[in-house]
């Protein structure tokens, strides 16, 4: 659907991490342009609360390892190592790190995350299994684990959601490649997803203060390589090979209905509000995907378009965007 929807009216109760399910009565468009109201229940849409764009500040890694940083800055880092992805700069209280493997022919992506905290450290593992002190545990949907005062960990059925309570940081990992981590304050932080100073520009800060120009050696320096194994990969901003393959790949998913739509209302509150949520315009996630097509990184069947559209309704609902489960909404549906 490529007109506007215009939200009448919300019933909404909440669920778990701030996520709303919803019945909406919105107006749109049918085939012959003529105005039409429809009903969607919560079983067809989850609905995030839009705040404006003004939230908490959040880092994303997914792909062939692509970093979007607390502070908004977008890079590609293709490393192969564990590396450390965000840490209290203040105290140490606490460290995520995640494992960065071989992914298809050329790429790699996130494998694992692990979380330190107070004594605790947990892993996250593909297939959304749990590894907590070398013992590995299944986890069910709806199931709730370690409910005390330091940290929570719930799985809904799609993303497992691991939550510290003091400070309150949200790491939410999809099972395959993809990890954010949501901090409720300015904290000082280390890592591949920056310092979280509300400045993209010095992102690239090392333990010992200084900026690095360039995101390889930046990232190079966020390795945890006592033995000295883990090598410096090669600096990988483009492809010379002909990408109009890849671009009809990614521009099917992308480029096409609710994505485009979503894209070209994302740039609208960018202009009106002066949000830098521009990026997250589809066809900045394009390059991205065109990117990893290229490097014929992915995880057995999924494919980087197919990967590439499912981070791009993860990024829009985490804007306060109304994406509907599995396609276009649709007069009737």
């Amino acid at each position: 659907m490529e007109s506007e929807l215009v939200i009448n009216n919300a019933n909404c109760v909440r669920g778990h991490a701030a996520v709303y399910s919803c019945k909406i009565t919105y107006l749109c468009d049918d085939e012959n342009n003529n105005a039409v109201i429809n009903t969607v229940e919560s079983s067809q849409l989850t609905l995030m609360v839009d705040r404006g764009f003004v939230g908490n500040p959040i880092c994303q890694i997914f792909g062939d390892p692509h970093v979007i940083t607390f502070d908004q800055k977008i890079y590609s880092f293709q490393g192969e190592c564990t590396y450390l992805l965000a840490m209290d700069a203040t105290s140490g209280g606490w460290f995520v790190y995640g494992k960065f493997v071989r992914c298809g022919v050329d790429g790699t992506c996130l494998e694992s995350i692990t979380v330190y905290v107070d004594g605790y450290a947990v892993e996250l593992l593909r297939g959304w299994v749990i590894n907590q002190n070398g013992r590995k545990l299944m986890i069910k949907e709806g199931q709730r684990l370690y409910p005390d005062d330091t940290m929570s960990l719930y799985y809904d059925g799609y993303e497992i959601f691991l939550e510290l309570h003091s400070p309150q940081i949200q790491i939410t990992w999809d099972g395959l490649m993809n990890v954010k981590i949501e901090i409720a304050s300015r904290q000082k932080t280390l890592g591949l997803c920056g310092n979280n100073n509300d400045d993209p520009h010095d992102d690239f800060m090392t333990y010992y203060g200084n900026v690095e120009e360039n995101a390889n050696d930046f990232g190079h320096l966020q390795a945890v390589d006592r033995s000295g194994s883990c090598l410096k990969p090669p600096q990988i901003t483009s492809f010379t090979g002909d990408t109009t393959g890849a671009r009809a790949h990614c521009e099917k998913v992308l480029m096409s209905g609710l994505f485009r739509y979503t894209s070209e209302y994302l740039e609208q509150q960018a202009t009106r509000r002066g949000s830098a949520h521009e990026l997250y315009r589809s066809d900045k996630l394009l390059e991205m995907c065109i990117f990893d097509v290229m490097a014929q990184m992915g995880i057995g069947a999924l494919s980087p378009e197919c990967y590439a559209g499912y981070n791009y309704v993860s990024i829009c609902k985490r804007l306060g965007i109304c994406i509907p489960e599995g396609g276009s909404l649709r007069p009737g549906a």
